[in-house]
């Protein structure tokens, strides 16, 4: 029986010894590889969460802007606007949320097309002819419109005997309807 309860002292310390050299660093692996794969998934979908974040801030922003622009339309002249309006709009203005002029301009266009009183007369290209804009041509552009008068001239080019004359032909005033 001593020969018998010694022997399984001897089991439980040989099970003892090959479960710490080998089941051990192996489940403790296991366990460490088990954890690394959510971690992973976190890591890698982060990005997407900071950009979901954003489009939601960015649609927030428009929206305060939106109801600063349509504040003096009638409520009644307010409608939903076209799709093949709103939604390159709303697209293209996430990208600029940190630049008032652009910003502005494409809120302008939303807002326009949001308006029954002038909805007709929103182009879709004109989100096309924005996006190709910088932040300084959208304040010459916004600076010619708050003029009253703006001066034009047509140049007429052609090539003289030495090939480098040009010939102003008109210089004139266009009054800005307003």
């Amino acid at each position: 029986m001593l020969d018998n309860m010694e022997n399984e002292g001897t089991k439980k310390q040989l099970i003892k010894e090959v479960y710490n050299d080998l089941a051990k660093p192996v489940i403790k692996n296991t366990a460490e590889l088990a954890t690394l794969i959510p971690r992973a998934i976190k890591s890698a979908l982060e990005p997407l969460e900071i950009w979901i974040l954003k489009k939601e801030f960015n649609i927030e922003e428009t929206k305060k802007l939106l109801e600063i622009k349509l504040s003096k339309i009638n409520p009644e002249n307010i409608v939903t606007p076209e799709p093949y309006v709103a939604v390159p709009t709303i697209q293209a203005i996430s990208y600029v949320m940190n630049n008032n002029e652009l910003r502005n301009m494409y809120a302008n266009l939303l807002a326009s097309s949001m308006n029954k009183e002038v909805k007709d007369n929103v182009h879709p290209a004109y989100v096309e002819i924005i996006k190709q804009l910088t932040p300084d041509e959208c304040k010459i552009l916004k600076y010619i419109y708050s003029q009253k008068k703006v001066a034009l001239i047509t140049l007429s080019a052609y090539i003289g005997k030495d090939k480098s004359e040009i010939c102003i032909k008109k210089i004139f005033h266009q009054y800005l309807k307003k």
